[in-house]
């Protein structure tokens, strides 16, 4: 079986590529005095350069979708090798109990002879005594052929288990093969956008340079050092804590309001709507099939695209919300944050942002709601 990928996530990489570097990219020497010197072949290379940065922003969230994807699979492949590996064990000692039985019953028959049976019937005394003989030798003869059944079930048991396991092996072995091809992928993303910026460094003004040659050595560091467990976004100082004057005291727990959210969160989506300007924000569903948060209105969905991958743009802005949301949690009652398939809780602040893939309560539904690629959840006391 492959090694597991996970040591070097490709999502460090990515979202240097996605954050970092691209983000804020924007070809502003178009009109300046400092433009009006260049040649117009200067000024067409960087914007093709400026073209090819957006593609490869575009390709690197695909990428980093696909990855988190498969190294859930590869999670999920695991767990169903080792539950049938599990089974097979089971199988294979009910086959190994049935077989003794089978055995013991041969050496008894071998002994007592083939005509043991019938001298049996034929040496009673009376009626009564021919009829109970009769039945228990028919009641042998059941036993014999029940343990035989059970023998041959447990056979058939090991072997489908066995199938089993190797099926998940299978799949497992492709999942590690189809993460490691991704991270690679992504390498050489970075390596082409790592190239786009030297260009950019190279030609673009004067007053430019100092941000790109920033967002330069970010991407030469990254290159060099290797992925690390969790993207700049979560791991770069976030926003320094505090609301708005108007946000008012925390209102609590409280009961449900008209659209079933408590207080608490009703005032964080309203905060949310004025900070970010977002208006698509889910709360309160009848049911959910992990945490009792949506259904007693404890939780908001803030969404970053109508259901698939947003753009790098979106990307950002659900780093920013998450990190207020992180920094505002004492103010603002936040349990725990979900976002880009990585998780933040009170309880374990000192961790920082983890491995949503980890402990995956979705099974094997994989997709980019489950892995919140494309909503950040944040959920209250």
């Amino acid at each position: 079986m492959s090694a597991h990928p996970r040591r070097t996530p490709v999502r460090a990489i990515l979202a240097v590529v996605v954050g970092a570097l691209l983000v804020g990219v924007a070809p502003a020497w178009a009109g300046t005095p400092a433009a009006a010197g260049r040649s117009s072949g200067t000024k067409a290379k960087l914007e093709t350069a400026q073209q090819e940065l957006a593609r490869i922003e575009r390709q690197a969230i695909r990428t980093n979708a696909r990855y988190v994807a498969a190294t859930a699979r590869l999670s999920l492949a695991r767990q169903a090798s080792i539950q049938a590996e599990q089974r097979g064990t089971e199988a294979k000692q009910q086959a190994d109990q049935a077989a003794r039985e089978l055995g013991q019953l041969a050496s008894d028959a071998y002994r007592a002879g083939p005509m043991a049976g019938a001298a049996a019937v034929l040496a009673s005394d009376s009626p009564a005594e021919l009829l109970h003989t009769a039945a228990m030798l028919s009641m042998v003869g059941e036993n014999q052929a029940a343990t035989a059944r059970r023998f041959r079930q447990a056979q058939a048991a090991t072997a489908a288990s066995g199938a089993r396991a190797q099926r998940g092996r299978d799949a497992a072995s492709a999942a590690a093969a189809d993460a490691h091809r991704l991270r690679d992928l992504a390498h050489q993303q970075l390596t082409r956008a790592v190239e786009l910026l030297t260009q950019l460094r190279a030609q673009a003004r004067q007053e430019e340079r100092a941000a790109e040659s920033r967002r330069l050595a970010a991407a030469q560091s990254a290159l060099q050092s290797g992925p690390g467990e969790a993207p700049p976004a979560a791991t770069a100082p976030g926003p320094a804590a505090g609301l708005p004057a108007d946000a008012g005291l925390d209102p609590g727990d409280g009961a449900p309001g008209p659209d079933h959210l408590r207080p608490r969160t009703e005032r964080a989506r309203r905060l949310i709507v004025e900070e970010f300007g977002v208006t698509d924000i889910g709360g309160w569903r009848p049911s959910d099939s992990v945490s009792d948060d949506h259904p007693n209105g404890k939780a908001l969905d803030v969404m970053m695209s109508g259901g698939g991958i947003p753009d790098p743009a979106h990307v950002e802005l659900g780093w920013r919300i998450a990190r207020w949301a992180q920094a505002n949690a004492p103010a603002l009652g936040v349990t725990y944050v979900i976002w880009q398939a990585r998780i933040w809780s009170v309880a374990r602040s000192s961790e920082g942002w983890r491995d949503y893939t980890t402990n995956f309560p979705y099974g094997a539904a994989v997709n980019p709601t489950t892995l919140h690629l494309n909503h950040v959840h944040i959920s209250f006391a």
